[in-house]
């Protein structure tokens, strides 16, 4: 489904279509093919309810007693960095569950994806990586995004 990154994309194309909202099946199932962070955090989130709402292209969620608990701890997971711009050093992006496979299709669902912002500047990767931060529940339904990781730092796997 559409993320921040996608929004770079609508704000330069325009309002998207309900067809074209979300990620294609065929880059879904091209993307199930590829590595996955196996972090156990991603399971967790995974049990958030996600609604569409494809006329006003809205994201709703609805989270879990055990989500909500996490709010304000300091967590680590591991995930493939999404770069919010192109510079080679990078502070603010998106970690996924799944490998990206296209600069402008989300690399997977809103509970799938975590915004984080470091508080220093780090390589953009393609790898593997490992984030800690402080963890935060945000309401971003226009670009997908519920999940934050604040005050961050990255270490490659």
């Amino acid at each position: 489904m559409r993320l921040a990154l996608f929004a770079i994309g609508l704000a330069i194309s325009g309002p998207v279509a309900a067809q074209d909202f979300g990620q294609p099946a065929e880059e879904r199932t091209a993307q199930d093919e590829l590595p996955k962070s196996k972090d156990a955090l991603w399971a967790t989130l995974a049990e958030a309810d996600v609604a569409a709402d494809y006329e006003n292209g809205l994201f709703t969620i609805k989270t879990t007693p055990a989500i909500d608990a996490l709010a304000g701890t300091t967590l680590t997971v591991s995930g493939f960095m999404v770069p919010l711009d192109v510079e080679e050093n990078i502070s603010h992006f998106l970690i996924a569950r799944n490998t990206p496979v296209c600069p402008f299709c989300p690399p997977g669902e809103p509970d799938e994806v975590i915004e984080v912002q470091c508080l220093e500047s780090v390589p953009s990767s393609y790898d593997l990586v490992t984030v800690t931060g402080i963890f935060k529940l945000i309401d971003n339904g226009d670009q997908g995004l519920f999940f934050q990781l604040k005050d961050a730092r990255v270490k490659g796997d």
